[in-house]
């Protein structure tokens, strides 16, 4: 693989993360459950924000490894 492909690589990869990061920003809206006995929804909410928030931690480290592996290949 030539550094150019190598560089073509990294920046679709890039892009993806970012547009993953775009959809996980924010907290999940799984609709009100105010009316009832349980609070199903609440716990799915919170669970679910749980995991974005460990997944957008996760494709952040990755971003940064991309930006240093591409700032290695400029030089």
């Amino acid at each position: 693989m030539t550094k150019e492909d190598r560089k073509r690589e990294l920046l679709q990869e890039q892009k993806e993360i970012l547009a993953q990061l775009n959809k996980l920003s924010g907290i999940p809206d799984m609709g009100s459950d105010t009316e009832g006995e349980t609070f199903d929804e609440e716990t799915d909410e919170a669970e679910e924000y749980q995991k974005n928030l460990a997944l957008s931690s996760d494709l952040k480290k990755r971003l940064l490894e991309i930006k240093e592996e591409l700032d290695k290949l400029h030089k």
